[in-house]
């Protein structure tokens, strides 16, 4: 049976990994460039992850930044490992708002031109 350390290194392991598919699948689905920053808080001890997303003009039409900023350590997460899979799924689901906010703006404007055909 695996100790403890074992263990907590396994799951580190596995929650950077999905973070690497999040991102993985962020760059080839929605065509942006995902950038993933630690800095150090002003308050002692605490970091701040700031992760952001840069959509691909070609795909967005526009040029669109997706930002997300949380610090570490906090209640919620134990490690830094999970910190960072969590913060990769919430620009995962910041970057799909966003392309459907893209895409709804893309419709309203295309209704307004073949309406006036």
């Amino acid at each position: 049976m695996p100790g403890k350390k074992q263990f907590k290194e396994q799951a580190d392991e596995g929650f950077l990994r999905a973070a690497w598919d999040l991102e993985a699948d962020m760059r080839l689905t929605a065509g942006v460039v995902v950038v993933v920053e630690l800095k150090r808080s002003k308050r002692r001890g605490i970091w701040e992850l700031c992760l952001g997303a840069t959509g691909n003009r070609a795909v967005w039409k526009v040029s669109t930044t997706v930002r997300y900023v949380v610090e570490w350590p906090r209640s919620e997460v134990a490690t830094l490992a999970a910190a960072v899979f969590q913060a990769m799924h919430k620009l995962d689901l910041l970057v799909g708002e966003a392309i459907t906010a893209s895409w709804e703006a893309r419709d309203d404007l295309w209704e307004e031109d073949s309406g006036a055909a």
